[in-house]
């Protein structure tokens, strides 16, 4: 089977949140378990029916603004898994 992945992944020992900036889904609860570079895997009791996502991590860094495509999702229990493509960063002011 090949692999697409093209740079390292990190799984995260604990998720880390991530707040969805479009407003329709704002209050959806969104926990991020593996990331990397060009993308990241996250999962939300929510179906998402969008194609992409503007979001920041309040962890990490809560000026920075990232934006991505879902490329793929299953239904995994009670859980959506998604894989974010992160296509955009941006410097966010308050």
């Amino acid at each position: 089977m090949f692999n697409r992945r093209t740079s390292p992944r990190i799984n995260l020992d604990e998720t880390l949140d991530m707040c969805i900036k479009e407003p329709e889904l704002k209050n959806i609860p969104i926990r991020i378990d593996e990331i990397s570079y060009k993308g990241l895997r996250f999962k939300s009791v929510c179906d998402l029916n969008v194609e992409e996502l503007s979001f920041i991590i309040p962890t990490l860094d809560e000026h920075e603004m990232m934006s991505g495509k879902i490329v793929w999702k299953k239904h995994d229990g009670q859980n959506y898994i998604y894989g974010l493509e992160i296509f955009r960063t941006s410097f966010v002011r308050n």
